[in-house]
């Protein structure tokens, strides 16, 4: 289902997080924390 779908993208994801320096799931907690704003604003 939705858990599934989400693991797929997540694993698409994992080459280009790794190009921009992300290697751990804080390197990209941390990024995303930069642009809080732009979060809020799609919410």
């Amino acid at each position: 289902g939705d858990a599934h779908a989400t693991a797929q993208v997540l694993v698409m994801m994992l080459p280009m997080l790794q190009a921009r320096g992300m290697t751990t799931f804080g390197d990209v907690l941390e990024e995303t924390r930069k642009h809080g704003r732009l979060l809020e604003d799609l919410n």
